[in-house]
């Protein structure tokens, strides 16, 4: 089950059929020709308010876009501000995992790892 989009007017909502579009995939169409990186949607404000750096070490900020130069810009500016940047990837490439339990909720790709 891809992101769920609502619309209508306030109170009378109705489920939009975004298929199996993922939330980046989903952005990208709402905004044609933009390049969407997707970044910083792990992290809550307080961690985003904060220090990037923790006891020496630094925070982590996940990164996913298809567009491998925009990708690379935000990678330099989150670096510049501190932070050590993981790449998920292309999540044009991310596909539903039906074994896990974690498929139709959390996790909307088999190539990343869950760390439990």
């Amino acid at each position: 089950m891809g992101p769920i989009l609502f619309h209508g007017q306030a109170g009378d909502f109705t489920p939009a059929d975004v298929g199996n579009l993922s939330t980046s995939q989903v952005a990208a169409a709402l905004a044609p020709g933009a390049r969407v990186v997707k970044a910083f949607n792990h992290m809550l404000v307080p961690n985003l308010e904060a220090d990037p750096v923790v006891n020496g070490a630094r925070r982590v900020a996940f990164i996913s876009a298809d567009d491998d130069d925009a990708k690379k810009r935000v990678e330099t500016l989150l670096k510049a501000f501190g932070y050590s940047v993981v790449d998920l990837g292309k999540p044009s490439r991310w596909r539903p995992d039906p074994a896990s339990r974690w498929s139709s909720r959390r996790s909307r790709f088999v190539g990343a790892r869950r760390i439990s």
